[in-house]
Parts: C-alpha cells; structure tokens; sequence
C-alpha cells in the first residue's frame, strides 16, 4: 500500500528484512521505487520515495522495530525508528456472532400504486 502525500512525498509500508528494508520480490514496480534515479511512471518526477519499515522477533510474534527507511536499491541511506505509543485502548472483539446483539431491521411496506392495483372487472 502506497500513500502520497502532498505531491511530493510517496510513502509504502513493509515487512522489513535483516537489512532493515523493505522485503520484495524484484518487479518493475519495486525497481522504480527502491532505484532513487529511477521515476515511478504515471507519478509525478523528483517524488521522495520512503518506506515504513517493520521488523519482528525470530518467531514473527512481537515488533522487534518499526522504522521511516531512505533506501537506494538495497542498501538502507538512512532511518529513524518510530517511538511506540506508551498507551493504547483496548478494543474487545465478539468472537462468537451469536453473542453479538442484533440491530434492529425496520421494514417499511410499500404502499400499492394505482397502476399495480388489481382492479375487479366490471
């Protein structure tokens, strides 16, 4: 998923790899993101092309980082890590539909035209 931000700023995020970027599989539209001499077509030119990089523990069950990432083809130019939020609100989810409750449904009846009233013959 990529965001662009007021013209100028094109951001995507990513699972991040031991050289902390982003992981890919080689397409053209990798190589036109990653390469910073390379412009992404149907984009704006001179865009800045940064990634938001996440890096997980050796079992994939914690963030071990999450990172703003500069890259030049697969080198890392530069990063910042991002501060995790010291609090957070949390949200139950149903897990069992049944538990749920239902909304209402209100059904309006249609009121019978005069054109698909059955009328008696005469």
């Amino acid at each position: 998923m990529q965001f662009l931000f007021r013209d100028r700023v094109l951001i995507r995020f990513k699972k991040g790899n031991a050289n902390g970027v982003g992981s890919n599989i080689e397409t053209q539209a990798v190589l036109d993101f990653v390469d910073p001499s390379r412009d992404i077509p149907g984009m704006l030119p001179d865009l800045l092309k940064v990634e938001v990089c996440y890096q997980t523990n050796a079992l994939g069950t914690e963030l071990k980082e999450v990172s703003v990432v500069a890259r030049n083809r697969k080198r890392r130019v530069w990063a910042y890590p991002l501060q995790p939020a010291t609090t957070a609100e949390i949200i139950t989810l149903v897990t069992n539909p049944a538990e749920a409750t239902p909304s209402p449904v209100v059904v309006t009846p249609k009121k019978p035209s005069e054109e698909t009233v059955d009328e008696a013959p005469k």
